[in-house]
């Protein structure tokens, strides 16, 4: 397991990329910690707790004890967290969190794109936790910049908008898990359904 910015929380990709079969390839972002270090919270996004941690062992337990029913390997888990102070002892053993912000997750979201589309056997799954708003179609989960910008939608990962971009991705399946915290009243979006941060786009 390795963390850090680029790499891989688990990489089990063969190095001749011409001998890898179908695989599952899994992004995972929990997002406990929204205040400033002077805990202030301008959006009214405060911290959550356990939602890092969840996230961690959800990707542990992708490692450790997953299998899929058809033996289709696990390939690859990218894992971004914004844990709390109190929650780094929780964390996955030797692991240093890339953090979830708008940066690294938008170049996970590319990187993982990418390796789902690489074969049409292959399983995606997008696990992401945090404040947000849910709704039949789709989810807008904040990211912890969020809360320092007047528009909070910029700083979303919008999984309506992945899900129809992934769409057009050579993956046979595609797994989404959302861990949203509810937010308060008349911040469910009518209209902004381009918002905040989308998956690539495939030829």
């Amino acid at each position: 397991m390795n963390g850090g910015h680029g790499k891989l929380f688990y990489d089990n990709c063969p190095d001749d990329p011409a001998q890898a079969g179908p695989g599952v390839h899994a992004l995972v972002i929990g997002m406990s910690r929204y205040t400033s270090d002077d805990g202030k919270a301008p959006n009214g996004f405060v911290d959550i707790a356990g939602t890092a941690v969840a996230a961690g062992r959800f990707a542990t337990w992708l490692v450790e004890e997953f299998h899929h029913p058809k033996s289709i390997p696990l390939r690859t888990v990218r894992l971004l967290l914004s844990p709390m102070n109190s929650e780094k002892d929780s964390l996955p053993k030797d692991y240093v969190p890339e953090g979830a912000n708008y940066l690294n997750v938008s170049a996970a979201l590319e990187r993982w794109g990418h390796d789902c589309d690489s074969h049409s056997g292959n399983i995606a799954i997008l696990y992401v936790g945090g404040h947000g708003t849910a709704t039949t179609e789709s989810a807008h989960i904040f990211l912890p910049e969020a809360n320092l910008h007047s528009d909070e939608y910029l700083y979303c990962i919008n999984v309506g908008t992945i899900r129809e971009l992934m769409a057009d991705c050579r993956a046979r399946s595609n797994i989404y898990i959302v861990d949203c915290c509810a937010l308060r009243s008349k911040k469910i979006p009518t209209f902004l359904q381009w918002s905040g941060l989308g998956g690539p786009l495939f030829n």
